[in-house]
């Protein structure tokens, strides 16, 4: 259940970049109200893949680099840069100083530094890097919040109509059940359910539902029993995001397959991405025909099934999936 550095980037920089403000607003309230919300922030991922090529210390990132503008009386923008760490790390204080010099270095403009410190040690708190040499003294001290803080409040946390209430949710539940899916699982229903209680709108959903269902990794027969369970939510509730949350599930199954096919063989990969298939359209039409199952099961190439799951989401019936094998 746990992942490594590479998973836990991406998912991460996707969530602050899209809700920027709200990372601040539940995180960083001092610094929130020191921004000017009104200007857009500007991300600087070209900017930041050049520092972190040129800094040359190993596998080091900044998830998130931006240009913002301030609250102050003259007019200004400043540099933000953020990192969510996962685990404890020694060198961490020092990598935030190197950062925040080279980021400094390259625009000669004022940087603020924010760490998410999401490990479970909770007497693991950097905060600061200083050295003295011969009478020069060097200290960066950089904001910090560390999610383990919020455990005493978990049971309401989601109430809080903050994206980030539920991400920080989402992860402690995690790190608390990570040996046990049988609670993953019941939490990640009730996290996703909660989306449509709190009040999100529909964009939020969908890219909350991504973060979660990426953190929450399930085996595969209870990620199974998982969107049973939750299309047959929807349905009751008649909630209108059931297509494209599918889209995002089944295109994270097709990728998925394809890189078994890679690393297990061509056949088990095949089978992930059939698999994929007949799992969605038994989801969207009940049980199927054997005609159906065995055209699917005949088919060899990779790319055929990728089309075929993506007709199986917008397919209003199986007469008009079934078309495709007719235009071949």
């Amino acid at each position: 259940m746990e992942q490594g550095p590479n998973d836990y980037d991406s998912p991460w920089k996707e969530i602050i970049e899209g809700y920027l403000d709200q990372f601040f607003a539940f995180y960083f309230p001092d610094a929130f109200s020191q921004i000017d919300w009104e200007r857009q922030p500007e991300f600087l991922d070209k900017e930041l893949r050049q520092i972190t090529r040129e800094a040359e210390i190993g596998r080091r990132y900044v998830d998130t680099l931006a240009k913002v503008w301030t609250t102050e009386a003259e007019e200004v923008w400043v540099l933000i840069h953020i990192e969510v760490q996962q685990q404890p790390d020694a060198d961490f204080a020092e990598r935030m100083y190197i950062y925040n010099n080279r980021i400094f270095d390259l625009y000669r403009r004022r940087v603020a530094s924010f760490a998410v410190l999401a490990d479970n040690d909770p007497n693991w708190r950097p905060a600061e890097f200083s050295y003295g040499l011969m009478g020069t003294e060097v200290l960066l001290k950089f904001a910090t919040t560390k999610l383990v803080d919020f455990r005493d409040g978990l049971d309401t946390i989601t109430e809080r109509r903050n994206v980030f209430a539920t991400v920080t949710a989402a992860h402690l539940r995690t790190v608390q059940w990570r040996r046990n899916t049988d609670m993953i699982y019941q939490w990640k229903m009730e996290l996703i359910k909660g989306l449509y209680r709190t009040g999100y709108d529909r964009q939020q959903i969908l890219d909350l539902f991504r973060f979660i269902d990426w953190l929450m990794r399930l085996p595969e027969v209870l990620s199974t029993r998982f969107w049973m369970e939750f299309t047959t939510f929807e349905k009751e509730n008649t909630m209108p995001y059931i297509t494209s949350i599918e889209q995002i599930g089944f295109k994270r199954g097709i990728e998925q397959g394809i890189e078994q096919g890679i690393e297990q063989g061509i056949e088990q990969g095949l089978q992930q991405l059939r698999g994929v298939v007949l799992a969605l359209l038994a989801t969207r039409f009940g049980k199927l025909p054997e005609d159906i199952e065995s055209k699917i099961h005949s088919i060899t190439v990779p790319e055929t099934l990728s089309q075929l799951s993506l007709r199986a989401v917008t397919s209003e019936s199986l007469q008009e999936f079934m078309q495709f094998f007719d235009n071949q």
